[in-house]
């Protein structure tokens, strides 16, 4: 870019510059840019990020240091919405980056969307086996009230039963997609006595395009005395406007069971579009959830409320999780006041 305050009007001489730079254009120009095409503005509470850029600029990164640390920043460019940004994975109430003099570099993502971006409300639930809390009997009605009441589009299923030889063993997936009249499908970790099928299962408003069955190895020897039992990964592609990948996975009991389970996570995740739900049977402060954590967002930074959900009459620990890929966008988290199972429900909508 080059500024210039004098040039010819005279036919002749039209446009010609009578001097071609400034001091301090270069410096202006500079300027120009950071706060007029990147929005990067410095106010008193913090650096406003406000972006003006030609939509055929799809992304801009760029480093910003202000007041004691650095900002590296990155603008994904698909709309003409109001940006939404994070900083270091925890998005921001408006656009205003905080003050945090720390010396430290810290990530900053802006997304510039539609401001028609799609919403897609995703559930993850542990049925037990759809065995309700307080009757101990088998009650699908139930479990497709609190799915249909939840106005969830998307709902991953844990510890579900399949067909099999024994009187509770029935299509758990399909019998509840038929009454809400969802898609589904079944993966199946284990099958109990070798005959009756017991795993996760998904249920979608939208056609379910691809799935698969991914099976989480075994430990070789068993480290623990507790109860160990043969785990799986599902893995499905859902038919939304922009296809999303879901994965509904259930951890065991055992740490040496859990290392498995996040490995067999790390490896089939995918950096974009991509929703990870399930029972992980362990706490929020567990090392093993920082790796996922480092790949996706934690949706529960969201909630408002309580964020345990298991046992649900008094939960005192929080044991099932939400993940988005860092291109999805967080819009409202929520443990639902739920008392079907022996978890509570765990309800996020999302936008991209």
């Amino acid at each position: 870019y080059l500024f210039v305050n004098c040039w010819c009007m005279h036919p002749s001489f039209f446009t010609r510059i009578w001097f071609g730079w400034f001091t301090g254009t270069s410096a202006w120009a500079l300027r120009g840019f950071y706060e007029g095409i990147c929005g990067l503005r410095r106010e008193y509470g913090g650096l406003r990020v406000q972006p003006c850029i030609p939509g055929a600029w799809k992304e801009l990164t760029l480093t910003r240091t202000f007041r004691g640390c650095r900002y590296h920043i990155h603008i994904s460019n698909t709309g003409s919405g109001k940006p939404e940004v994070t900083v270091d994975g925890n998005r921001l109430a408006d656009t205003l980056l905080p003050v945090l003099n720390d010396g430290q570099i810290h990530e900053v993502v802006v997304r510039i969307r539609e401001a028609n971006a799609m919403q897609i409300s995703v559930m993850s639930f542990n049925i037990q086996h759809c065995l309700n809390y307080r009757t101990r009997q088998i009650d699908f009605d139930l479990f497709a009230q609190v799915i249909r009441q939840s106005g969830a589009d998307i709902v991953g299923l844990n510890e579900v039963n399949g067909r099999g030889a024994g009187a509770d063993y029935l299509p758990q997936a399909e019998i509840l997609a038929e009454r809400l009249g969802f898609h589904a499908y079944f993966a199946q970790a284990i099958a109990f006595d070798g005959v009756n099928p017991y795993g996760n299962a998904l249920l979608s408003r939208y056609s379910i395009e691809t799935a698969q069955t991914i099976l989480i190895p075994d430990p070789e020897t068993r480290g623990y005395a507790g109860y160990y039992e043969t785990r799986c990964l599902l893995k499905a592609v859902v038919r939304t406007p922009q296809p999303l990948t879901v994965c509904v996975t259930h951890f065991g009991l055992n740490p040496d069971e859990q290392v498995l389970a996040q490995e067999t996570v790390l490896a089939q995740i995918e950096d974009q579009r991509c929703v990870l739900m399930g029972d992980f049977n362990m706490t929020p402060d567990a090392e093993l959830l920082q790796s996922i954590r480092a790949r996706m967002t934690d949706t529960a930074a969201l909630i408002q409320g309580p964020t345990a959900t298991f046992p649900s009459d008094r939960p005192d620990r929080k044991l099932d999780y939400l993940f988005l890929s860092r291109d999805l966008t967080v819009q409202s988290a929520e443990i639902l006041p739920v008392i079907a199972s022996d978890h509570r429900p765990y309800f996020t909508v999302l936008s991209f």
